[in-house]
């Protein structure tokens, strides 16, 4: 007996392999992430926590670690503080900041930097965090501070001059280590061993 198959059966059979093998990579892909966590609702709080240190890439699929480095608050009476901040040094990184992010070490935080010195306006819009948000000019001294910036809010809160950075760090850094307008902020590039 000889099975002859036409052109559309042969379309009709490519089909439904299609649909298999997708249905089957969907089964496969809920498999991978569970179940359980899918119907708990706990998989987007682990997936945003996977993201939380990351930035995703321009097609959205690749995340990229962003670089990190010691920042230095130097204040009038010479005292410094240190925090470990990520650099965000192109307009990808710029715009996403520390969006979406839920937990912010005391000792963390993001640093803005622009190519040129340029009036800046920030906002806190996907941001769950209150930060306080520090405007540093060319010279790398601080030239406005703002004190508890509400979470979530897209009211802009622009720099009052030109600025070539922005430091975010976790609401109440300003006044827990005195930090104030002058004080000199640097970035350490040689990595210091403990």
């Amino acid at each position: 007996m000889i099975i002859r198959f036409t052109q559309a059966d042969h379309r009709q059979f490519m089909i439904n392999r299609r649909w298999f093998f997708s249905t089957i990579f969907c089964f496969y892909m809920l498999f991978l992430n569970g179940f359980s966590l899918a119907d708990s609702g706990q998989f987007e709080t682990m997936q945003s926590r996977a993201q939380s240190n990351m930035l995703v890439s321009e097609n959205g699929d690749v995340p990229l670690p962003l670089e990190t480095r010691t920042v230095v608050i130097t204040g009038a009476d010479q005292q410094q503080h240190r925090f470990m901040v990520e650099i965000a040094d192109t307009p990808e990184s710029r715009a996403r900041g520390l969006m979406f992010r839920h937990h912010l070490e005391p000792d963390a935080g993001m640093l803005f930097v622009y190519p040129e010195p340029r009036p800046v306006s920030i906002w806190m819009k996907n941001t769950y965090l209150s930060l306080d948000i520090l405007y540093i000019d060319h010279t790398g001294r601080i030239a406005q501070i703002i004190e508890h910036a509400a979470p979530l809010s897209e009211t802009l809160m622009p720099s009052q001059k030109a600025i070539q950075s922005v430091l975010e760090l976790p609401a109440g850094s300003v006044a827990r280590l005195g930090i104030a307008l002058g004080n000199v902020v640097s970035v350490v590039y040689k990595k210091s061993h403990p």
